[in-house]
């Protein structure tokens, strides 16, 4: 059994060595190499991708627009949650059109705009469009402002009382009484 595994272990050996030891000098040669100064001291020699008509893994896919934005657009952005504590600590959730979650703290941007002030129910947000700067207060739906208990005991009381309760009480005897008798 051993003796199988080193037959097919030099195997794989002879067939594969020759394809990378081709491929290596290609390779060294994209790698950073080390140079020493008259000074002594030792300084990397400017490293350089050798793309040979493939994609630069460096440079991002999306346009430097996109990514110069830091985020989606403002009016895509809608505000799901106010977390206040201390000033440093406070952020705002913000759930673009993927329903993916942006946290944004005081100062910071998102898109195109920046976070000027929390508020218990909502978020003052400097937004820049086209050159022109405007302030705009974003609030909580009502829905997510409370939680969902309460929002659940405000629509039993929209829906008014129960069917059972209208009328006068009823009286439920209890199971050992059958019917007819009194207790």
């Amino acid at each position: 059994m051993r003796a199988d595994a080193l037959f097919l272990r030099a195997l794989l050996m002879r067939v594969f060595l020759p394809s990378v030891l081709l491929a290596l000098p290609h390779t060294m040669a994209a790698q950073e190499e080390i140079v020493t100064t008259s000074s002594g001291l030792e300084s990397y020699a400017e490293a350089r991708y050798a793309d040979a008509g493939r994609r630069d893994p460096f440079v991002p896919l999306i346009g430097a627009e996109a990514s110069a934005a830091g985020g989606p657009r403002f009016d895509q952005l809608r505000l799901t949650g106010v977390f206040q504590g201390t000033p440093g600590n406070s952020l705002v959730v913000l759930e673009d059109p993927a329903s993916r979650g942006w946290f944004v703290r005081v100062g910071e941007t998102i898109g195109n705009a920046l976070l000027i002030d929390i508020l218990p129910d909502g978020a003052v947000f400097e937004v820049s469009d086209y050159g022109s700067v405007r302030r705009e207060i974003v609030r909580l739906d009502r829905d997510e402002r409370l939680p969902a208990r309460q929002a659940a005991v405000e629509q039993r009381n929209l829906a008014g009382p129960p069917a059972a309760a209208v009328g006068a009480p009823t009286r439920v005897a209890p199971p050992d009484v059958q019917a007819g008798e009194t207790p």
